[in-house]
């Protein structure tokens, strides 16, 4: 089965140095305006957040970022925010799915379901090209938050 990194296009450094170059616009920007599309929160805001607030969990260090950090906690301030459960379906892993064309395991998974015929990856890693990937959060209070990632054709 070909899969893994004969699936990507680009290298890891090219997706890091992409995602460093996207902080240094978002950190540019959050210097001078407090938030994203205008001067309160907005969906541009919400959207970005999303990916922004688990950067370190795809190996992004925030701490040359202050503008970005101080953004990600008003944000979090602001009324009605919902803090979402960390769980092992972050998004991160959602994006490292569909760049590197392998899927993350279903762990513990003994006794399958012959009610249930999802097509599980039980315990380990498995590669397969991967285009659209989803990752949906529970949040207290019967919230919950679904980020949907796709392969990038540019």
């Amino acid at each position: 089965v070909k899969g893994g990194r004969d699936l990507q296009t680009h290298s890891l450094e090219d997706w890091m140095e992409r995602g460093y170059s996207a902080l240094r616009v978002m950190e540019n920007h959050l210097k001078t305006n407090e938030y994203f599309a205008a001067g309160h929160l907005t969906v541009a805001d919400i959207a970005m957040y999303g990916y922004t607030h688990v950067a370190n969990q795809c190996d992004f260090d925030l701490s040359g970022y202050p503008s970005v950090r101080a953004w990600l906690k008003r944000v979090e301030q602001h009324p009605g925010f919902v803090a979402m459960s960390q769980s092992a379906d972050t998004p991160a892993e959602r994006i490292k799915a569909v760049e590197t064309g392998m899927l993350p395991p279903t762990i513990n998974y003994r006794t399958p379901d012959p009610e249930c015929d999802l097509d599980y990856v039980p315990n380990v890693a498995r590669a397969q090209q991967v285009e659209v990937a989803l990752s949906n959060a529970m949040g207290l209070g019967g919230h919950n938050g679904c980020i949907m990632v796709a392969r990038w054709r540019g």
